[in-house]
């Protein structure tokens, strides 16, 4: 089963489209055919507990604007370390390889969401509240390291 760990590269993968978080030029985050680019690849860091931050190799880290309503989920450039944390927990599912990942400081009221379970190439990411649908659970596939980015 993957296990998430610190200082350690990966893919998130959707396990309701099977298509990987990816950050757009427009710094957007969409759900997209793994295409193994920079802007595929985060550093996941352990700040504390649960908290975790995820830098992609391209520089920007996964972020949300607002903690607390809908939001659409972006890449920010120059974020300060600790900024734009998820609480990353392992999921209730039946493959276990699973995670959530929940806003860090919205109780529990948003989590990581593919907007409308949509399956296509280029879907929407964006934070919602929790509804247990397979659109808010994702894979930590581990990408061997060291990693040296180019794409």
């Amino acid at each position: 089963m993957p296990t998430l760990q610190n200082g350690k590269y990966f893919r998130i993968r959707s396990t309701c489209s099977g298509n990987v978080v990816t950050l757009t030029d427009e710094n957007w985050a969409a759900a997209c055919v793994d295409g193994a680019l920079d802007s595929q690849i985060f550093l996941a860091t352990n700040i504390v507990g649960i908290a975790w931050t995820l830098k992609s190799l391209d520089g920007r880290t996964l972020g949300y604007p607002n903690t607390s309503r809908e939001e659409w989920v972006k890449g920010y450039a120059n974020a300060a370390y600790g900024d734009y944390k998820w609480d990353i927990t392992q999921w209730k599912t039946a493959g276990g390889a699973e995670y959530r990942m929940w806003v860090h400081g919205a109780s529990g009221e948003t989590v990581l969401d593919l907007k409308d379970s949509k399956k296509d190439d280029g879907a929407w990411i964006w934070t919602y509240k929790p509804n247990g649908t397979p659109a808010q659970t994702w894979l930590f596939e581990e990408v061997p390291g060291p990693y040296v980015g180019g794409n």
